[in-house]
């Protein structure tokens, strides 16, 4: 009998729903096996992240938006960085933002890729693709 590999545990810190539904999709058509938990801002991300350490089981992948309330993701960034726990764990950036300077800035605190949202529906979905060859990566090959 073949098990099946645990779905990847995905931190979603996004403050738009439609955005959110959006990222789940683009997951399903890539085929991503995935369990997502979703931070409406900044806070709560800090606060989910500090429980995945007290439970041991830190997510595989953190999608960050860069401008949300109570702390925007540039905070969140540079508090995971901060903590060894997530050293390993990819972040990726995914924002409205175009801003060369909130690129540079965000690669120099830590984060593996920025995507500026895609307004274009088709486009968006490609998301699914590039968290799945982050996945990939991380797992050695299978996601």
């Amino acid at each position: 009998m073949t098990s099946r590999p645990q779905p990847a545990r995905i931190l979603v810190v996004e403050d738009n729903a439609a955005d959110v539904y959006l990222i789940q999709e683009a997951l399903k058509e890539h085929e991503v096996a995935s369990s997502l938990h979703v931070a409406s801002d900044g806070r709560d991300a800090v606060e989910v992240l500090m429980q995945h350490v007290r439970d041991g089981e830190l997510p595989d992948l953190i999608l960050l938006d860069l401008n949300m309330a109570r702390l925007d993701g540039k905070g969140v960034l540079r508090t995971l960085r901060a903590m060894r726990d997530f050293d390993s764990v990819p972040v990726v950036i995914f924002t409205s933002s175009s801003s060369p300077e909130d690129v540079d800035e965000t690669r120099r605190l830590g984060a593996n890729e920025y995507i500026v949202k895609p307004s274009d529906l088709g486009a968006f979905m490609g998301i699914g693709g590039t968290i799945k060859t982050l996945l990939e990566r991380g797992r050695g090959g299978g996601a």
